[in-house]
């Protein structure tokens, strides 16, 4: 299967996971990370997903699936491991248009949730297309270590920067030149992780000459 790599507006979303283990507590995360309405419709939960529900970041309903937690479902989760109950998740997320994953069958779902390196507005996803978790865990954690909490720092550096750069009137080209420059100067990264912000920014436009 082929797959778009796209980000999603999931805020105040209705998103519906049926199934309480630890696959299922790990989407519910990441869902409500990205502050989306998140449902769990389960018998029992795992521990880890109990405490979302303790924080009131997830609605717990305990009882088994029926087809009329679909309505108003923006997106939905199988994850239980009884393959006919992810069946009947899938089919019913279909017919009320709600996109579908699958924990169980990965290729018989709508998306896939990949690995994910977040700092800041720095978003970095990682996948394949699940064909070895393991291999998309261990490129999560060498870009991790690749990309660090002083990332998003940087990426709040050069929108401001952009700004300058597009009222200076400096076209497409020299915008694009103008951020490389300050993503290859050392001496800002070093500005950024000591916490000097405003000489970080002087130093990012003595590199354009916007002084």
């Amino acid at each position: 299967m082929t797959y778009l790599p796209i980000y999603l507006e999931l805020k105040g979303r209705h998103c519906l996971i049926v199934g309480g283990g630890d696959v299922a507590a790990r989407r519910a995360a990441s869902l409500v990370t990205h502050e989306a309405d998140v449902e769990v419709v389960a018998p029992e939960i795992a521990p880890s997903l109990a405490e979302l529900v303790r924080q009131g970041k997830v609605r717990w309903n305990p009882s088994a699936y029926e087809s009329g937690f679909m309505d108003g479902v923006t997106l939905a989760v199988a994850a239980t491991n009884v393959t006919d109950v992810n069946d009947r998740v899938a089919e019913d997320a279909r017919a009320n248009n709600a996109l579908i994953c699958r924990a169980d069958r990965a290729g018989d779902g709508d998306f896939i949730f990949p690995g994910v390196i977040e700092r800041g507005d720095l978003s970095i996803a990682v996948a394949t297309m699940g064909g070895s978790p393991t291999l998309t865990s261990v490129l999560v954690e060498r870009l991790g270590d690749e990309y660090g909490p002083e990332w998003s720092k940087i990426v709040e550096l050069c929108k401001t920067i952009r700004i300058d750069i597009k009222s200076n009137g400096q076209t497409a080209d020299s915008r694009k030149a103008g951020i490389r420059r300050i993503l290859a100067d050392k001496e800002i990264r070093t500005l950024l992780n000591d916490g000097k912000i405003l000489e970080a920014e002087a130093r990012a436009k003595e590199c354009l000459s916007l002084f």
